[in-house]
């Protein structure tokens, strides 16, 4: 989960006051949000093996881990305009739900 939170905040830092036509012309960028996406889906599936639970709270669940075999296997076929959509729809709820899943669990350690 620590890892979900890193990488989704490096995504919202790299992408801040970024606009889709930047986005669209700058490899480096892009290769850097689908690295984290990627980790992110990797994150989530390790998540689904140990606390079935924490993995069920998200809505779309399997569409991110699917969305990193995408990344990783198809990589040739990922789309820009899907990957920002993703970004600028996604990204904040599933932050939030990171965040509010990881303060749960500090909270019941204490």
């Amino acid at each position: 989960m620590h890892d979900m939170a890193l990488a989704a905040s490096r995504i919202a830092e790299a992408t801040a006051g970024v606009t889709f036509a930047a986005y669209e012309k700058t490899w480096l960028l892009q290769s850097a949000v689908e690295r984290q996406l990627g980790v992110i889906g990797e994150a989530l599936a390790r998540v689904r093996q140990v606390e079935r639970g924490f993995y069920d709270r998200f809505a779309d669940a399997d569409k991110i881990v699917g969305l990193r075999n995408i990344i990783v296997h198809g990589y040739d076929v990922v789309d820009p305009r899907v990957l920002w959509s993703i970004i600028a729809e996604k990204l904040p709820a599933l932050m939030k739900l990171v965040d509010d899943m990881l303060r749960e669990a500090r909270e019941e350690r204490l």
